[in-house]
């Protein structure tokens, strides 16, 4: 089919190798050169087409940048945007196909929700116990989800070390984009996941329940766990991303987990814990998301006329300045105008608390075996939780999970497990 060259004289033969190429394959030559084709582009017979594909080929060969002589170091193929749309499309692919992955973490949430709600079941919180109740059962929420979410990504994210440090070896996009794909793909999982967690608990036990008069406190309930949850999963990514093995990832969210449940004020209160440690305390995701769900779960306005307290004291306990049936009681502590014993008092201070009765018109729990003083208030005054900041530290840790996933990042852009 065509001549004999010999070996030796392949170099200097260019020409007639183009020639017996054309005629035993057309569409090499119409296709254009390679990086390994031999000869001059004039030998080949260079067209139009074959310019393009060359011009083409360069491009893709050296990259868009010019960074340094490496390959590459010269830059990336794709542009920014197509690198973070084509590793989010695959890292959702790669969520999507893992069955078992996801199974198990919409069966775990839904098995969790089923016993604490079973456990908790509607549980009043009129007594100091069924009041100790529920905040435990608030602490074992944020708990259960800050524990299990920041250990899922783990292994995950290792399993997909291996084709990383593969495609890195490649050039083929950023390292920061590869983080900031895995923790964006984790966001539908985590509002629905948290969503049917939340509605099974809230519906059994009545915390924010979703059925109340007021669905709004269900939905600051899950709007923060959302938060909160999110900001755990980044502080897996971490540990994931410094650590050299999955066993050593672990352990270090165990460990630093296990502190902040300590130091969160819940099982041992804020003022037995030593100062040395205290910056854990301050530091701490755990305290914040207790405050926050806490208060949203029991925060009650106290102060409203309609919780205003009513007294049933006796005589001895008469003073002046105190209003009885719309008349002031007046005259020195000698000569005090005296009510007949039980006469309901109407004040706006806590002058007898042992005999203080909330009036029906109130919405808010008291404790009956706590000198009836509001549930709400015992909580604000032993744990120094505070309604008015819920949005404050909602927002600081929204803040501190960006922080998280950009340290994530940069621990991802310039620590290299792969080296020997």
């Amino acid at each position: 089919m065509g001549e004999y060259i010999p070996r030796n004289t392949i170099n200097t033969n260019s020409t007639a190798l183009a020639r017996i190429a054309k005629v035993q394959a057309p569409w090499v030559h119409a296709i254009g050169p390679t990086r390994t084709s031999v000869g001059t582009p004039e030998s080949r017979g260079a067209g139009a087409l074959c310019a393009s594909n060359d011009e083409e080929l360069k491009r893709l060969f050296e990259g868009a940048g010019t960074l340094g002589p490496r390959m590459e170091m010269k830059g990336y193929a794709a542009s920014f945007q197509v690198q973070a749309w084509m590793l989010l499309q695959r890292t959702r692919n790669t969520y999507w196909r893992n069955v078992n992955y996801s199974f198990s973490r919409y069966a775990a949430m839904t098995m969790l929700g089923l016993i604490l709600g079973s456990l908790f079941f509607q549980i009043e919180y009129d007594n100091r116990t069924g009041l100790q109740s529920r905040l435990g059962m608030v602490s074992i929420i944020a708990s259960f989800l800050g524990l299990v979410n920041s250990q899922n990504g783990v292994p995950q994210m290792f399993s997909e070390r291996a084709p990383f440090i593969r495609e890195q070896a490649s050039h083929m996009y950023r390292r920061f984009l590869f983080s900031s794909a895995a923790v964006t793909v984790e966001i539908p999982y985590v509002i629905t996941t948290t969503f049917w967690f939340c509605f099974i608990v809230c519906s059994l036990t009545e915390v924010s329940s979703p059925f109340s008069e007021d669905g709004y406190g269900f939905l600051q309930f899950w709007g923060y766990i959302v938060v909160y949850t999110y900001l755990m999963l980044t502080i897996g990514f971490l540990f994931a991303f410094l650590a050299p093995t999955v066993e050593v990832a672990i352990v270090l969210v165990s460990t630093f987990f296990n502190m902040w449940n300590t130091t969160s004020g819940f099982t041992l209160p804020a003022p037995d814990i030593p100062v040395f440690w205290m910056f854990m305390y301050h530091a701490n995701p755990l305290r914040v998301i207790l405050d926050i769900l806490a208060s949203v779960a029991f925060y009650c306005d106290t102060k409203s006329d309609d919780c205003t307290y009513i007294y049933e004291a006796s005589q001895a306990d008469l003073c002046h300045g105190v209003e009885a049936n719309g008349t002031i009681i007046s005259g020195s502590d000698s000569t005090c105008t005296l009510i007949p014993r039980c006469q309901l008092i109407t004040i706006r201070d806590e002058t007898f608390p042992e005999c203080a009765i909330p009036m029906d018109s109130c919405d808010c729990t008291y404790v009956k075996d706590q000198n009836n003083i509001f549930a709400w208030d015992i909580l604000h005054e032993t744990y120094d939780f505070s309604y008015s900041m819920v949005l404050n530290h909602g927002m600081i840790l929204l803040a501190v999970s960006i922080a998280i996933r950009n340290l994530g990042a940069l621990v991802l852009q310039n620590v290299d497990h792969n080296k020997r």
